[in-house]
């Protein structure tokens, strides 16, 4: 009989264990008492302040008292060490960062951080947010963004430049500065400027396509790529405005594209 209650507990256990109850599981919310919250402004939503636990997998409850979650703030989850995936609810708007003297973002330094869903309701992504998360190779940008700050994916471990939202034709400034970015790079039509050392030392990217749209390619946006040896333009494209050493400390890139690139306007010491 004793037996019988053993196995009968372990098994309970175990369907627990595997359904996503208890603190760290996929399949609920993750307990309201974790997060530190304050109201919108308007007074119409919530805003997520602070995630006081230490959690693998959390699922930001898309409500508190009634009030819908609308903004996670600069530092809502920013150097959680443990977090590994996390659910962001519909009916958020924004994630806001903060790269000036606070120096923080809403994921910053999560570095165990490997997957994230974001809501269709996105509309802002502030700097930084994403800076530092190592283990993050992939994600999906909904396609309502329509402002995206600088810094954003810096220091990350994106592999392929996500699809880019249509309402925002430019790449800010060190959006992927030394990122994990490898093979082809193919900035999306649309983009009419890439910004400050949004590529820099990108050490694996071979190759770069710049659409029909692209106008102006501020100062070392593609700076030192070791790996880079071919650059293609649309070929509608007779001139771009570009800042100052673009590509700089690209000591592979073959002579072709190099005298694609000055036809175009581009200026170098050192070719």
């Amino acid at each position: 009989m004793k037996f019988r209650l053993i196995s009968i507990g372990l098994a309970l256990a175990l369907i627990l264990g595997f359904t996503g109850c208890g603190e760290g599981g996929t399949t609920r919310p993750t307990r309201a008492a974790h997060f530190n919250t304050s109201t919108t402004p308007d007074g119409t939503g919530v805003i997520i302040d602070r995630y006081t636990s230490n959690t693998r997998d959390i699922i930001i409850p898309a409500t508190f008292g009634g009030l819908p979650v609308k903004i996670l703030g600069p530092q809502s989850f920013s150097r959680v060490g443990a977090l590994f995936s996390i659910i962001v609810p519909e009916g958020v708007v924004e994630i806001q960062g903060d790269m000036g003297p606070a120096n923080t973002a809403a994921f910053f330094g999560c570095n165990r951080l490997a997957e994230i869903r974001l809501p269709s309701t996105l509309e802002v992504i502030g700097d930084g947010v994403f800076h530092r998360t190592s283990q993050l190779q992939t994600i999906t940008l909904p396609p309502n963004i329509r402002s995206i700050g600088h810094s954003v994916f810096s220091a990350s471990g994106i592999t392929t430049m996500p699809e880019w939202p249509r309402a925002v034709t430019y790449i800010p400034d060190e959006t992927f500065r030394t990122a994990a970015i490898r093979g082809e790079l193919v900035i999306p039509e649309g983009i009419q400027r890439v910004g400050r050392f949004a590529f820099e030392m990108n050490n694996n990217i071979t190759s770069i396509s710049l659409p029909s749209t692209i106008r102006y390619i501020d100062e070392g946006a593609f700076q030192r790529i070791n790996a880079l040896t071919t650059v293609t333009v649309h070929p509608s494209v007779t001139s771009i405005e570009f800042g100052g050493v673009v590509f700089d400390g690209c000591p592979n890139i073959s002579e072709e594209s190099k005298a694609l690139l000055l036809s175009l306007g581009y200026e170098s010491e050192s070719w």
